[in-house]
């Protein structure tokens, strides 16, 4: 969450609001001014659970500087006050037309997540859980974790199942379905599991709430495998089902969750969720 001064935001609610975007490269204080394009999306395959968010930027920019293999942090800034939107590494460097402009792509640090996994838990102690898995990457990527405590984190993991090359973002999105969330890179250029944020506002009853748009609460959740048919871990709500209807979150394929044992260890922290 970015945090803004009340300035700040009147500012952006007045008639006279001068807006100005730049970049400073790491190892330099010189501003750059920059028009950006940010792309970020939580969601596949219809739904965000278990996706790692990660956002990149795009940007056109005067071709006399060295962007190549540099790190640059984003900041946005209205009426001569700025505020940290994050650090990005750059990617890629194409050039235009012209060769006096280049356009410029990088991605935030979940970037640092690209790699394939390596872990020295020992799994086979029986002590090892989910939360310790995600410990152990954010400290293996240097990127720190916000969340003290996960759903289902002390769920106890007795076997590496990411032995194929998979990368450090792949056993974090696999954490993140049992968690029941989303990962993304927060301003701050932390990890951030995510679902639900907290207002002030209570909502009586969910048809209520003005801005739900066509969805509605879940009210049945299955965590199985693609693979064999019988094997999914399922729990209802049937007063929810009665009042709303039934509508699934359906979890397939978590290596975390490789026997029926295991699912049904999971399914219920998950529901609550």
């Amino acid at each position: 969450m970015i945090n803004i001064t009340n300035s700040l935001k009147q500012a952006c609610n007045g008639d006279k609001t001068a807006y100005r975007e730049y970049v400073v490269l790491n190892g330099t204080t010189t501003p750059i001014d920059v028009m950006t394009e940010m792309y970020a999306s939580a969601y596949k395959d219809t739904h965000f659970i278990g996706t790692f968010n990660m956002k990149y930027i795009k940007f056109t920019t005067s071709n006399d500087v060295q962007y190549r293999n540099k790190e640059l942090t984003l900041y946005k800034e209205v009426n001569g006050e700025s505020f940290k939107i994050g650090n990005f590494i750059v990617t890629e460097i194409s050039d235009n037309d012209s060769n006096e402009e280049v356009t410029v792509t990088a991605y935030d640090y979940g970037l640092k997540f690209a790699q394939p996994y390596t872990t020295s838990l020992n799994y086979e102690s029986g002590n090892v859980t989910l939360k310790d898995v995600l410990d152990e990457i954010c400290i293996n990527v240097d990127v720190e974790l916000v969340n003290e405590t996960i759903t289902n984190g002390d769920f106890i993991v007795d076997s590496n199942q990411f032995v194929n090359g998979e990368m450090y973002g792949d056993v974090v999105s696999s954490i993140v379905f049992l968690s029941c969330d989303f990962a993304t890179i927060n301003n701050e250029d932390k990890l951030e599991l995510i679902f639900t944020k907290e207002t002030d506002e209570i909502i009586e009853d969910y048809v209520d709430l003005e801005d739900k748009r066509d969805t509605r609460p879940i009210t049945s959740v299955s965590i199985g495998t693609s693979q064999v048919d019988g094997q999914s871990a399922i729990i209802k709500d049937e007063a929810l089902i009665e009042q709303y209807g039934e509508h699934w979150l359906v979890i397939n394929d978590v290596p975390f969750a490789y026997t029926l044992e295991k699912r049904e260890q999971l399914k219920e922290e998950i529901f609550k969720e």
